[in-house]
């Protein structure tokens, strides 16, 4: 393999978890090119980094813009913007043999129908410019863990897994240049710190508003760590520093103000000169964990804190002891309650934790407390500090998920024996829905061969589209079997292959996946807890 493009349009965090996979596409193939093509402002990321040859800026700020303007001009001019911008691909050295595109959007997978090459793992767009998924793991990138439902898994992890790659070492990188330490411990002094001095950073923004953490709690936790002797920083962009200065406001003098006075290497810089980092579930999460400064993240919203906390063995992430949380749909929320769920002196707890201390959980605390370690098999993995429900459940699937699904974009089946039925339920029931599933579609292969009987396929495809939807409803409306409902839907909709032969055959194979996972999944909830 010789060229690679590695699309990833969206913000600051999803490009930094994607350099894991820049790392480990490197390793597998150390003579290929690796281009990234990104938001344009977003070039310091990957700046420096050995593992990418070029670096394609993507301008999305101009795109968003077009795309908002008044109905009968939208369309025109944002498709007139991309084509123009799509000539950047006129004159390439050589068409790209892989596209890897992490992204589930139309912008995202129209880039890569632009980009020349092929064929593409992950957001694709089809003959007929359907959007769909290639690749087991990329569906559940998508399907599973963006959702209130049990995960383990990392997104650093999973976009690994679902290339077949594993990088030289664990967790996303940045590269920081010593001038951009010098500046950071510069902009420290000048704003009265000590040069011995190592802050608690404190991160009061994010990119949308349901993951933000109440003000008031940020400046409760504030004067706890004050309190305690510690010195504060405040960090944030020019465009949160109406949030900063309040929170700063509260605190005193005793806060230093760094907020939109860093560039990216110059945030990485001055994080490397604190002793930990308290913030919303937003990029420099991401950053800090790259540089390895201990992290708590407080996770409100949609995305799942064991997919999207700090990858950085110790690194804790929080999240509300709720049934809904995380939550489908956070901006439709009517009560919120996950943002007060999570208080002051759960993150002062957590990050007690972090400096060392053991952990103690505030009496009272409504929050779920998350410790990042090394898995067994090379991949982060989650300890529950606060035991709940979904804990060995999660567990069960990780080893589940990890057994059948395979990478690449080619629907596979599992590497491994079918595991013995299941003696309980629920999953008796859904392992029979995905037997008669399976029989149902290796029954139809043979109806094509020598004089196809139309009638007899018509009516068999039927039914297998029948059971295919009576197997899903199972096990959506199954709490334990929930996930699985999520990727068999996600995975059913990306099967387009025209030919109807190939297309059974991936069918099948998709039902030896289900099947596996749900005996798997019986096998390990039946172990001891």
């Amino acid at each position: 393999m010789k060229r690679i493009l590695v699309i990833q349009t969206l913000a600051l965090g999803d490009l930094i978890k994607t350099t894991p996979l820049l790392a480990g596409l490197k390793a597998t193939h150390p003579g290929a090119e690796i281009d990234v093509l990104a938001n344009e402002t977003l070039e310091r990321v990957v700046r420096g980094n050995p593992d990418v040859a070029g670096f394609i800026p993507f301008p999305y700020q101009a795109l968003y813009e077009s795309a908002n303007l008044a109905e009968n001009r939208a369309v025109v001019e944002t498709l007139g913007r991309l084509c123009d911008w799509a000539a950047c691909f006129d004159g390439a050295k050589a068409p790209y043999d892989l596209i890897v595109n992490p992204n589930y959007n139309d912008l995202a997978a129209s880039l890569a129908w632009l980009a020349p090459g092929g064929p593409v793992l992950g957001g694709d767009l089809t003959r007929d410019g359907c959007l769909v998924l290639r690749g087991d793991w990329v569906v559940y990138y998508h399907m599973v863990i963006t959702g209130p439902v049990p995960n383990s898994l990392h997104a650093c992890d999973t976009l690994c897994l679902a290339a077949g790659v594993r990088p030289d070492r664990p967790g996303p990188r940045f590269h920081v240049t010593p001038a951009d330490r010098q500046a950071a411990g510069a902009l420290l002094e000048s704003l009265g710190a000590r040069p011995d001095e190592k802050p608690v950073a404190l991160h009061v923004g994010a990119s949308r508003p349901e993951r933000c953490w109440p003000l008031e709690s940020f400046v409760r936790l504030g004067r706890l760590i004050q309190d305690q002797g510690r010195r504060l920083v405040l960090t944030g962009t020019s465009g949160e520093m109406d949030q900063v200065k309040e929170v700063a406001g509260q605190l005193g003098p005793g806060a230093l103000v760094a907020a939109g006075r860093t560039d990216l290497g110059g945030l990485a810089g001055l994080l490397g000169r604190c002793r930990a980092l308290v913030s919303n579930d937003s990029g420099p999460i991401h950053l800090a964990a790259a540089i390895g400064l201990p992290t708590l993240s407080i996770h409100l919203g949609k995305a799942s804190p064991t997919a999207a906390g700090p990858y950085l063995p110790g690194s804790l992430a929080l999240a509300a002891d709720l049934d809904c949380a995380p939550c489908f749909q956070p901006e439709e929320c009517s009560h919120r309650r996950c943002r007060w769920a999570v208080g002051p002196e759960d993150a002062l707890a957590g990050l007690e934790h972090l400096l060392g201390h053991p952990f103690v959980r505030p009496p009272g605390s409504e929050a779920r407390f998350y410790r990042a370690s090394a898995g067994q098999e090379g991949w982060l993995d989650w300890e529950a500090l606060t035991l709940g429900a979904t804990a060995h459940l999660a567990a069960a699937y990780r080893r589940a998920w990890l057994a059948a699904l395979k990478p690449g974009r080619w629907m596979k089946p599992p590497g491994l024996s079918l595991p013995p039925a299941p003696e309980k339920e629920p999953f008796v029931s859904a392992d029979a829905l995905v037997s008669r599933a399976l029989a149902e579609a290796e029954n139809l292969a043979p109806l094509l061969q020598g004089r196809p009987d139309a009638a007899a396929f018509q009516q068999g495809a039927a039914r297998l589209g029948r059971l295919a939807e009576r197997m899903t409803g199972y096990c959506h409306h199954e709490p334990l079997l929930h996930p699985l409902a999520l990727y068999l839907r996600g995975r059913l909709a990306s099967l387009d292959d025209p030919d109807v032969r190939q297309l059974l055959t991936d069918q099948a194979n998709l039902y030896r996946q289900v099947q596996t996972v749900v005996r798997l999944l019986a096998q390990g909830l039946a172990g001891p807890r």
